[in-house]
């Protein structure tokens, strides 16, 4: 069989050498120059999309957009297309290992985590696996423990086999409008996780998700919902289950909603209430999600790189009592940014804006909050830590990408917190 793997990233190197191992010739395709496996042919997206007669397959890497024009080709000759994790689901279908699946705009990766460690606390082994960092091809056909897979939208697009034990999508906000051609498509590739659910699985959506979702449960703040809390006790399947943790009473906070999903992947495979409440005391969040970072002269500090999304932004700020100044840009992805006016007010005290989103913002929030254009990063901060007042904080959310400027949102936050240990 003859198939291409377009982009090399880590999940596309592992796909060529799974691939290889299934006895496949395998082509590799990157924009830039790539070391490939032995094995394996590397070529140009000019030397290739003129040389597709008898691929039999392709293999698409997340971060490789649909206007590519080695992907155009193939679409266009009709050659099938998918990418590595429906790959891994394929070679496993008759016997798939205990899996189950997290996707949403926002809060994936946390949910991820602490659906792993919540199973790992009740003493079932877990690990994650997909968007998260760790290719899937590398531990399918290996794997002792549960998967607990996070999937972007990119990768459900192509995703269709049914061989997880459970689902869950956590939101669905305007977010990608760059890569989807609008919410309506980014919506379906997110719903595209129910086909992944094998018969007899469990399928979950928010309670805000309810009206789009054809089957299924839910899960929220609302008693029709089949697990909610009142803020203070975790009911599922209308019984009272456990004390929500105490850190978490009160609030009807994304917190919340990322502990409620993790709780509900964790009760289908058994893990005990009283556990999975416990488990939540020990776990550690991910970087760059909301982290405090430290205060100096009475200013707060807070690296909210990873909110890239006009809805990530909304609910940092929410979830700040005192005054902001705000950093926010990078790179434009396609959505308005008028979300923000009210929720703004009365909070965020003023905003420094950079990079290519910069107009698009300005022109969305002009008249709501005082403004000051960045002209680069360092300037972002500088600006925002003279504009800081004593008991006030400096946050840095986003709302965009960082292509423009970092390789990562991760490298853009260890810039940010850099910066912070300079003062």
């Amino acid at each position: 069989m003859n198939t291409i793997v377009l982009g090399l990233g880590k999940s596309g190197l592992s796909a060529c050498h799974f691939l290889l191992k299934e006895g496949h010739r395998v082509i590799a395709c990157d924009d830039k120059l790539q070391t490939v496996p032995e094995g394996v042919t590397f070529k140009s997206p000019q030397e290739l999309q003129h040389e597709l007669a008898g691929i039999d397959l392709l293999v698409i890497s997340p971060g490789v957009p649909p206007s590519h024009p080695v992907f155009i080709a193939c679409r266009e000759l009709g050659i099938e297309t998918y990418c590595d994790v429906e790959l891994a689901f394929r070679k496993v279908q008759k016997k798939p290992p205990p899996m189950c699946g997290i996707t949403g705009s926002n809060g994936k990766t946390t949910t991820t985590m602490l659906t792993a460690h919540m199973l790992t606390f009740a003493n079932i082994k877990a690990k994650t696996a997909g968007n998260i960092g760790l290719p899937i091809l590398n531990e399918i056909e290996t794997a002792k423990e549960h998967l607990v897979i996070e999937l972007s939208s990119f990768q459900l697009e192509t995703m269709k086999t049914p061989v997880l034990d459970a689902g869950i999508i956590l939101n669905i906000t305007p977010n990608h409008l760059d890569r989807h051609k609008d919410l309506a498509e980014y919506t379906d590739a997110k719903f595209r996780l129910e086909l992944c659910v094998k018969e007899g699985g469990e399928f979950w959506v928010s309670q805000r998700l309810k009206n789009r979702a054809t089957k299924g449960y839910t899960f929220g703040f609302n008693n029709s919902c089949d697990l909610y809390t009142d803020t203070k006790e975790i009911i599922r399947y209308s019984k009272k289950e456990a004390p929500l943790p105490q850190s978490l009473q009160g609030t009807q906070s994304h917190n919340v909603e990322n502990f409620l999903a993790a709780y509900a992947l964790a009760r289908h495979y058994g893990a005990d209430p009283q556990l999975c409440v416990a488990a939540y005391a020990s776990f550690e969040k991910p970087k760059h999600r909301l982290q405090f970072v430290k205060s100096v002269n009475q200013i707060d500090f807070y690296d909210d790189s990873k909110a890239t999304s006009v809805d990530a932004v909304l609910r940092a700020v929410e979830s700040l009592s005192k005054p902001i100044v705000l950093i926010a840009g990078g790179v434009h992805k396609g959505y308005p940014y008028k979300a923000w006016q009210e929720p703004f007010a009365g909070k965020v005290r003023h905003l420094v804006l950079l990079g290519q989103a910069a107009p698009f913002i300005e022109q969305d929030l002009q008249g709501f909050v005082p403004i000051t254009h960045a002209k680069n990063f360092d300037d972002a901060f500088q600006l925002a830590t003279s504009l800081a007042q004593p008991h006030e904080i400096v946050l840095l959310s986003p709302g965009c990408s960082s292509y423009d400027m970092f390789s990562s949102f991760e490298e853009r936050g260890k810039k940010f917190q850099h910066l912070i240990s300079t003062l």
